[in-house]
């Protein structure tokens, strides 16, 4: 199990997990890019905004700033999606038509790659959160710091990834230090923890779903020079030998603290403990660091469709990698290649009957989503695929819903840990 070297969101999507090794990296061939010339267009504000089309802008692209929700700052706009877009074969119309949400269904033939780009815009929500990932070293049975930095009074997204690779009981928790004169306070806004497992793509795909379904508002005090375990659960859970522990969690902080991961014996009290550990030395094999502006929100501009259209996420094309840095590792700049952690809101109007596919493009694939009430469904969770823990690249694909014309395809997504990308989103016409 490898690091985050190909991973992507999704509708809504939350990207959370890490690629295997054998995944093809960002921009790889095999990614559900059309073959016909696309042009993407970035914003001078965004953030490690790259496309082997992009031209740099300071201007808010095509189609104006106005693509963008209230409250969110433009990063890309794809137009000029040039080549015809093919039909669908019937029997994958058939199968969006007649499967239900979450199933696997046929491609019927039809070659992914062949399928131009959706216009759209890629934009960055004012609040989104700051990704505080730890997956690195993935694998450990030193006692140590694994990740940590100093933050600011904020929203954030902690994201925990590691393996025990020793016989005795390990746990990977997150202490948080208050140094300052006053007691802070943090609210858990989100959760989802998984594991111990020896089966990593099931733990990482049930930390998604988990963190796609959670909404709470759990508060935490931090008292004037204290430090504190930031998720009880988190800290119980204690892997043996090659069990992996995935966790994600979303909180907010309204004073300064240091925030470490710490890889320690199940037995250990860790907010005691953690200021005589040192830091885990960097084995070059994986990501570790923070990562401003770990949400995105993608907006359909395209209305009724001409044939299908794709849209390749986890290829830093569309959803441009997270830039980030190390504070473990002299502040060195990192690139969060994939988006793990990165949630990602889809809502693309339409004009037109449409059926939702994601097909995998690098390898083995699963997540979760919440997707918008539709034709097939009402709103809810789901697992992808449903019924078997991944799907691997091939002729088949993950069914997401179908939509009415006039209403909007929308939703939330995350990848889950231990799958490989890039992904390609599939908008199928199926009617009038």
């Amino acid at each position: 199990m490898s690091a985050l070297d190909a991973a992507t969101p999704l509708m809504a999507l939350v990207l959370a997990g890490c690629a295997d090794a054998s995944a093809p990296t960002s921009g790889s061939s095999g990614s559900g890019g059309a073959t016909s010339s696309t042009s993407v267009t970035t914003s001078s504000s965004s953030v490690g905004s790259t496309s082997e089309s992009a031209s740099s802008s300071s201007s808010s692209g095509a189609g104006g700033q106005s693509g963008c929700p209230s409250g969110s700052a433009l990063v890309a706009a794809v137009s000029a999606c040039s080549g015809a877009a093919p039909s669908p074969p019937a029997a994958l119309t058939t199968a969006l038509s007649n499967g239900q949400r979450g199933d696997v269904i046929g491609l019927g033939g039809f070659a992914v790659p062949s399928a131009p780009c959706a216009p759209l815009f890629v934009c960055r929500p004012n609040d989104a959160p700051t990704l505080l990932f730890s997956d690195e070293p993935e694998t450990t049975q030193t006692d140590g710091i694994v990740y940590a930095d100093t933050i600011a009074a904020g929203r954030y997204r902690a994201y925990v990834y590691h393996v025990n690779a020793g016989t005795p009981l390990r746990k990977f928790p997150v202490v948080v230090l208050n140094q300052g004169a006053a007691t802070a306070t943090i609210t858990i806004e989100k959760r989802g923890i998984a594991g111990p497992n020896v089966d990593y793509p099931a733990a990482g795909k049930a930390a998604t779903l988990a963190w796609l379904s959670s909404n709470t508002s759990d508060v935490l005090s931090v008292p004037a020079g204290k430090r504190v375990l930031l998720d009880a659960d988190l800290d119980s859970r204690h892997a043996a030998k090659n069990e992996l522990v995935n966790a994600i969690l979303d909180f907010s902080t309204d004073a300064p603290l240091k925030l470490s991961v710490v890889s320690v014996a199940a037995s250990a009290d860790a907010a005691t403990i953690t200021a005589g550990l040192s830091v885990v030395p960097d084995t070059g094999l994986h990501v570790r660091g923070t990562f401003p502006g770990a949400d995105f929100t993608i907006v359909g501009a395209f209305g009724a469709l001409d044939g299908v259209r794709s849209v390749s996420l986890g290829s830093n094309t569309v959803d441009p990698d997270l830039a980030g840095h190390s504070a473990v590792d002299g502040g060195k700049a990192v690139t969060l290649s994939g988006n793990f952690g990165v949630a990602y809101t889809l809502d693309a109007p339409i004009s037109s009957e449409t059926g939702l596919a994601i097909s995998p493009r690098g390898g083995a694939w699963a997540g979760g989503a919440v997707l918008g009430g539709g034709l097939d469904a009402g709103a809810g969770s789901i697992a992808l695929p449903k019924g078997q823990t991944l799907l691997d690249a091939g002729p088949n694909a993950i069914h997401l819903g179908r939509f009415a014309a006039g209403g909007s395809a929308s939703g939330r997504l995350m990848t889950g840990g231990g799958t490989s990308l890039p992904i390609a989103l599939l908008f199928v016409p199926l009617g009038p």
